[in-house]
């Protein structure tokens, strides 16, 4: 079942460890809400800056309270939450919203190469309160994060996410949060850097221009 859920998004990956072979190492995948097969990895830690990167849709017991599916997955949480008798851990907590993503299937497998403008907005206004709804999320989801990444079984200093789409740094709780942002309309993708204990937020364009000027060729001298 594992092999099937993770089926659709192989060619993807391939691609990417292929793009990314010959670097300081082999690529990790980090599941998310849309792809909680992808891997078996749900969060890195760095422990020297006491960086936590995850995705972010597990900071709230909703990870997208605007999509059809999301009472259906909360109920299903709360029921797997109360049979427990108590609240997980950070590792826990992620394994089970990826359990019941993949069984209540819902996300659906489908690889976009480019999603357009209009047709991405237009899909923010169904239904009608979407957009409120999707706005009070994004607000409150750097202090989620943050509150979640405090109950790391290590220090956190600095956490990582994305899942909102909404690139930014922010302190909350003596955490300095970074999201990385995306590469949808309305966004931008960031990257962080991370060497020791410095970490460094910063647009993706930069990172590929400075790798570009690395490598171009040496301009020819004039005779």
């Amino acid at each position: 079942e594992e092999e099937a859920d993770r089926a659709p998004a192989q060619p993807l990956v391939r691609r990417l460890e292929d793009a990314l072979a010959g670097k300081r190492g082999p690529p990790v995948f980090l599941t998310g809400n849309h792809d909680p097969a992808i891997s078996d990895e749900h969060f890195l830690y760095f422990a020297e800056p006491g960086l936590l990167v995850f995705h972010g849709d597990f900071a709230d017991d909703n990870p997208a309270p605007w999509a059809p599916y999301a009472a259906a997955f909360v109920q299903l949480l709360r029921k797997h939450l109360k049979e427990r008798g108590g609240a997980p851990g950070f590792a826990e907590r992620a394994q089970l919203f990826r359990r019941l993503q993949r069984e209540l299937k819902v996300e659906r497998y489908q690889l976009y190469e480019r999603t357009g403008w209009l047709a991405y907005l237009l899909r923010q206004f169904v239904p009608p309160t979407r957009p409120l709804v999707v706005l009070h999320y994004v607000l409150k989801a750097p202090a989620r994060v943050a509150r979640l990444a405090a109950k790391f079984e290590r220090p956190v200093r600095q956490v990582a996410f994305g899942h909102v789409h909404r690139p930014g740094v922010w302190t909350k709780d003596a955490i300095q949060v970074f999201n990385t942002g995306s590469f949808m309309p309305c966004s931008r993708p960031w990257a962080l850097c991370v060497e020791g204990a410095a970490v460094r937020h910063v647009p993706l364009s930069a990172l590929l221009e400075a790798r570009r000027s690395v490598f171009a060729p040496a301009a020819s001298k004039p005779i």
